[in-house]
């Protein structure tokens, strides 16, 4: 069901129906509209907007105006109707333009119509970079020039790599990274400049980013990074809980030490969405990315990758901390571009992470734990996880597993050691052992991992029983809100 937005009275007409005598609050005169915003297509044609004026003569019409030339033609002589003509938009990017209704004894309206681009050559394939808020902006910046190397070797044939960046906290700006034959190297060109909205960033919000981009850049299939920080599972909700402060008698747990590296771990608020919001913003976008790449903290987790098992086919992410550097984009876009954009070496995407952090990464503090996951596999592992940990044992010690954090009371264990821990049935432990395999298609990780959290410091990782996978199932931490978690609630 549509629903309309209502005008109220201006001012000063109020005013005169005070002094009248002879209206209420009820009576007033408005403009009421199905949408704020409405969206044409790139050809030149004809379009209209429904309105309607509410306590007012039956007869009354708008008057419209617009602010740009390519909105003209405007007719108002139907009640209910504004009819207008749009030209062909000829660039590679959206335009948008406000289309301002007016009547006597009203507030005005103003309608944003957007208007698509030109259609263009599909490419092979679209990577869309996300840059998720604006602390990290000096490794962003290092992430699209080590992009632009790997892009100078002429490696995307008719593929396209655009990003999303913020500038500020209600700017950002779409760039498309592109090869230039003249100068055998890669140049910038920006599409357009955006507005974010002021307050908390929504599914809404990322999905009509999504959406504009896709249209740029239509696609064979596409690819997305999503780069910034992340507590991988954990919402908004249950950070700001007093439920989360356990570790660290009232202190945030997710606030990294003082004095520690920066890691991907923490950062603005405003631009944190939870998992569920990201898998709503790709369904909302009707945008199926052949892979999602977390350039953020402990996004290979089981309760996260769960609500994103239908909304991509592939995720590569980190089961612990990642470096503020993130991914050496020189050494894996490649990989993700194989064959020019037309195929996709995720195994080799991923271990080209651990390589970068193994052997050229400068500093002692490094993370390089990575791990590939073909989502159309989790619910196979989800009905494995469920039979097993029917008959599991609950007293386990949960200190004797491996952790991939530096909170004194963690967050996130090893899933694989986990459930070989409580497990009781041999044949269920093999057939879930079996899954796990199908699931984690390529992991690979150094014996030690950085964190910035609680007492950090670098901690050891047991090569050995590593899974790629973590799990908050053994964890104090935000216990009322992992009840809550679809995979909590699928397994139990």
């Amino acid at each position: 069901m549509k629903h309309l937005y209502k005008i109220p009275l201006a001012v000063l007409a109020a005013l005169l129906a005070s002094a009248c005598g002879n209206d209420t609050e009820t009576d007033k005169t408005e403009i009421a509209v199905e949408s704020l915003r409405t969206t044409v297509t790139s050809d030149s044609h004809q379009a209209e907007i429904r309105y309607e004026i509410r306590n007012a003569a039956p007869d009354l019409r708008v008057a419209a105006t617009s602010d740009d030339g390519w909105l003209h033609s405007i007719d108002c002589s139907q009640q209910g109707i504004v009819r207008f003509a749009v030209e062909r938009n000829e660039q590679r990017t959206m335009r948008s333009t406000a289309l301002h209704l007016a009547c006597p004894g009203a507030t005005p309206v103003d309608i944003t119509v957007d208007q698509l681009p030109e259609p263009v050559e599909t490419a092979e394939q679209t990577l869309i970079y996300y840059f998720v808020g604006t602390s990290l902006g000096r490794y962003f910046d290092y992430n699209i020039e080590d992009t632009m190397t790997a892009i100078s070797e002429d490696i995307l044939g008719t593929s396209r790599v655009i990003y999303l960046r913020q500038r500020s906290a209600t700017e950002a700006d779409i760039c498309e990274l592109r090869y230039d034959p003249a100068g055998k190297s890669c140049i910038r060109q920006h599409l357009e400049s955006i507005v974010l909205p002021e307050e908390q960033i929504t599914a809404d919000d990322m999905a009509r980013n999504l959406q504009r981009i896709a249209a740029m850049a239509p696609a064979k299939r596409y690819g997305l990074i999503m780069a910034g920080h992340s507590t991988g599972w954990v919402t908004r909700e249950a950070e700001q809980s007093q439920t989360s402060m356990l570790s660290v008698g009232g202190g945030d747990i997710w606030q990294p030490a003082e004095g520690a590296e920066t890691v991907r771990t923490f950062g603005e608020r405003k631009v944190k969405v939870d998992i569920e919001e990201i898998a709503r913003a790709l369904t909302i976008a009707q945008l199926h990315p052949d892979y999602i790449l977390f350039d953020a903290c402990f996004m290979s987790n089981i309760e996260a990758l769960y609500d994103l098992r239908d909304v991509t086919d592939h995720i590569i992410a980190s089961p612990c901390e990642i470096m503020g550097r993130g991914f050496p984009y020189h050494r894996t876009l490649p990989y993700l571009m194989a064959d020019g954009g037309s195929r996709s070496d995720l195994a080799a995407a991923a271990e080209s992470y651990y390589l970068y952090y193994r052997d050229e990464y400068k500093g002692a503090a490094r993370c390089g734990s990575i791990a590939v996951i073909d989502c159309r596999e989790i619910e196979a592992l989800a009905e494995r996880t469920r039979t097993l940990l029917a008959t599991a044992k609950s007293d386990y010690d949960a200190s004797q597993l491996q952790t991939y954090e530096g909170q004194r009371v963690h967050t996130y264990y090893d899933f694989g050691q986990f459930i070989n821990t409580v497990a009781t049935d041999a044949e269920a432990l093999a057939e879930f052992e079996r899954q796990l395999s199908r699931t984690v298609t390529a992991k690979y990780t150094l014996p030690t991992a950085y964190s910035a959290l609680g007492s950090y410091g670098t901690f050891e990782i047991d090569t050995e029983i590593y899974s790629g996978v973590t799990t908050s199932e053994p964890s104090a931490n935000h216990r009322t809100a992992l009840e809550k978690t679809a995979w909590r609630q699928f397994i139990r």
